[in-house]
């Protein structure tokens, strides 16, 4: 096989070699404004060697399995200029079991994908016929292989999922409504997905206003996503902690978040679609607690920035080169439903979605963005939707005292399990508008 004879090769001339394949077969369903736009199946293949040779590394990659001496000269060339490597590349281990492919997948038939997406349009459409629909679905399989001199290991991963986009145009306003699912195999939950973007819409339908202050922030699943996940990633992220640029560095162990907030990565929940054995880098994956209690327990790390700073890679090493990222980032619960959150605010907002993610200076943890879809809160009840609406603050602080955790998690694109929770003080900022609460200016 060609990935054999492009390690033979690079052992003769390499000090130590390992090869990354990854091969995939990815089928999108895409409507566009209500009909079938396109429709294809797409196949891809990669062989990435990566060598340590006069102890540097250097990495090239095909997507044609046709010439091993290229590939090993190039991966050679690389090394001349590569960083220095601070690891061994990894044997093979014992990997925890961990179930991520569902034989229904490749089996789900294309023409059934096609008629889950009309049947999306058309429910959508019975509740508001003048919506403008947008919907993706995709199947997928993929099998990741790693091979090196003590052996070889691989293991194959499904996914099905897709996302909804409905869209509203009344004059100058343009209401979006989003939903997303995930999963291994093919469960599209039809009626979760409508009934999800209905109750948006109906709560949409009456405007409101809010002033300009600090006030308290109801996140759904789907915002603390956009709100939160990325400055946190950045924020474990092994080679931010390695360049100093994290404002977590050297605070293992001290009691930065709120005692209530609970986070790990975990890549070895079952039928998860993230979820895999091990690493790219060959490591098998585990739960890594980052947050306990609101202490600070670990970062996550590959083998290079864990060889770095001393530590041991927990197994996140991910990529065709290698870095470190997490698998699924799964978030503590604590009581009550999201109606109970906002039951018991007499005044704020509920974010579900923000426009261009949110994000202001994510290495600081900041974020600031505008509510594409959010909602105002009065005596603890809905009364309308926001537009021309800014939030802003900063995660870290204000996850130093998080006002309420809801109970019951939710997945968000198969990368984060997260519940609703209260941010207290966030900054709001709206066109036009007084202050909030009588605050002075």
């Amino acid at each position: 096989m060609f990935h054999r004879e492009v390690l033979e090769k690079a052992a003769l001339k390499a000090d130590a070699a390992q090869v990354y394949l990854r091969s995939s077969g990815n089928t999108p369903v895409r409507f566009a404004a209500n009909k079938l736009k396109t429709l294809e199946t797409r196949n891809a293949r990669s062989l990435t060697l990566r060598v340590i040779h006069a102890g540097r590394i250097g990495i090239a990659s095909t997507s044609k399995f046709e010439d091993a001496d290229w590939v090993v000269e190039a991966a050679l060339a690389a090394a001349e200029f590569g960083p220095e490597a601070r690891f061994e590349f990894a044997d093979p281990a014992v990997n925890p079991e961990v179930d991520v492919f569902d034989p229904r997948t490749p089996a789900h038939a294309v023409e059934d994908m096609v008629e889950a997406g009309r049947e999306i349009v058309d429910l959508l459409r019975q509740h508001e016929p003048d919506l403008n629909i947008d919907v993706g679905l995709d199947k997928e399989v993929e099998r990741t292989a790693i091979a090196g001199a003590a052996g070889e290991q691989a293991y194959e991963r499904t996914s099905y999922g897709g996302s909804v986009s409905a869209n509203l145009v009344r004059g100058t306003d343009v209401l979006g409504v989003y939903s997303f699912q995930v999963e291994c195999g093919p469960d599209f939950d039809l009626d979760r997905i409508c009934t999800e973007i209905t109750e948006k819409l109906d709560l949409a339908k009456e405007s409101a206003t809010v002033a300009t202050g600090a006030l308290p922030v109801v996140l759904t699943p789907m915002a603390f996503g956009m709100v939160l996940a990325p400055a946190l990633g950045a924020g474990f992220n092994g080679k931010l902690i390695e360049q100093g640029a994290s404002p977590l560095v050297g605070r293992i162990g001290e009691q930065v978040f709120d005692e209530r907030l609970a986070i790990a990565d975990d890549a070895t929940l079952h039928r998860s679609p993230l979820s895999c054995p091990f690493d790219d880098e060959g490591l098998p994956t585990r739960r890594v607690p980052l947050i306990e209690d609101g202490v600070l327990k670990s970062f996550l790390f590959d083998l290079q920035t864990a060889g770095k700073l001393g530590e041991s890679s927990t197994g996140n090493g991910y990529g065709a080169t290698p870095s470190p990222r997490s698998s699924a980032t799964v978030v503590g619960g604590g009581e009550g439903s999201l109606e109970d959150l906002i039951g018991d605010i007499e005044e704020g907002i509920l974010a579900d979605y923000l426009l261009g993610g949110g994000q202001a200076n994510v290495l600081r943890g900041d974020f600031g963005g505008n509510l594409l879809l959010g909602f105002k809160i009065e005596q603890g009840q809905i009364v309308g939707r926001l537009k021309d609406t800014l939030i802003s603050g900063n995660a870290y602080e204000l996850l130093a005292k998080i006002g309420r955790i809801g109970g019951r998690c939710e997945w968000v694109g198969g990368r984060l399990c997260a519940p609703p929770l209260v941010l207290e003080g966030v900054t709001v900022a709206t066109r036009g508008q007084g202050r909030a609460g009588g605050l002075e200016g």
